[in-house]
């Protein structure tokens, strides 16, 4: 299952989310060679880069804003935004 590698929101005794709980996140980025990121990972603190853990994203860069964002084929061939992939395999990744 690739959801339990899913950073953990917390919440308030009215089961909201806390919203700076997003931010118990560790993460990794590729520069493009401009000063721009090119492929930004997200994991769990702790993470190793060998373990099919990271959520991967390639960011689509236009006037040093993000005008888009493209995301990995999973084994299947599916297009996907779960954390079950290995940031030391992201230069192997197909983005769409």
């Amino acid at each position: 299952m690739t959801t339990q590698n899913r950073p953990l929101l917390k919440t308030d005794a009215n089961k909201n989310v806390l919203q700076h709980s997003y931010g118990d996140m560790a993460l990794r980025g590729q520069s493009d060679g401009n000063g721009n990121i090119k492929l930004l990972g997200i994991a769990r603190p702790g993470s190793s880069e060998d373990s099919p853990v990271w959520q991967i994203r390639e960011l689509m860069w236009e006037d040093k804003n993000i005008k888009s964002q493209k995301w990995p084929k999973d084994q299947y061939g599916r297009v996907s935004t779960q954390y079950e992939f290995k940031w030391s395999e992201k230069d192997d990744l197909v983005f769409v």
